[in-house]
């Protein structure tokens, strides 16, 4: 199964990058939707962040997101990062496998378009009978993911208007 959206974002690319690519802020998004993310420990490379952490190639997380009603328990690790225009990650649990790629580009009037795809395939036969009624119901699935990332798009403004509202130290 594939997802996809192009959404514009009425931000610069790189104010845009700067909240897609901070990991504690992705972290809260998935759980202000019922999703759980916990960054592992040991699993990441580059400088690291005021709280030690260190975002970047190799970054992972054990997951849990709900959906249709049962909670699919997942490992994402991050397999691309090239600032400030990729971000990919690789997905794995519960016998699915997945891709997620997030691609910025240049926008209309200084804005970013933001693209993204998620790939989900079933390996087990849970899995598969899991994925079936999906499959069945991509057309509107699809509108619902569309729809989501264009809400996830303006919490990202939101986010990068407070970023900008805060005070730096001198």
């Amino acid at each position: 199964m594939d997802f996809h959206a192009e959404i514009e974002i009425d931000l610069p690319q790189a104010d845009v990058w700067s909240v897609v690519s901070d990991f504690e802020t992705v972290e809260a998004l998935v759980a202000d939707r019922g999703g759980r993310l916990d960054r592992l420990e040991g699993h990441h490379h580059g400088a690291a962040t005021a709280d030690g952490h260190t975002p970047g190639l190799g970054t992972a997380w054990n997951g849990m997101f709900p959906v249709k009603g049962r909670e699919i328990e997942f490992r994402a690790e991050v397999v691309r990062f090239e600032a400030p225009e990729r971000l990919d990650l690789e997905i794995e649990g519960n016998g699915l496998t997945g891709e997620s790629e997030l691609a910025l580009a240049d926008g209309a009037e200084g804005g970013t378009l933001m693209r993204i795809r998620v790939k989900i395939e079933g390996h087990s036969l849970r899995a598969k009978v899991f994925l079936q009624p999906l499959r069945l119901a991509h057309g509107a699935l699809q509108t619902r993911f569309a729809e989501r990332m264009g809400n996830i798009a303006r919490s990202i403004e939101a986010m990068a208007a407070a970023k900008a509202e805060q005070p730096t130290d001198p």
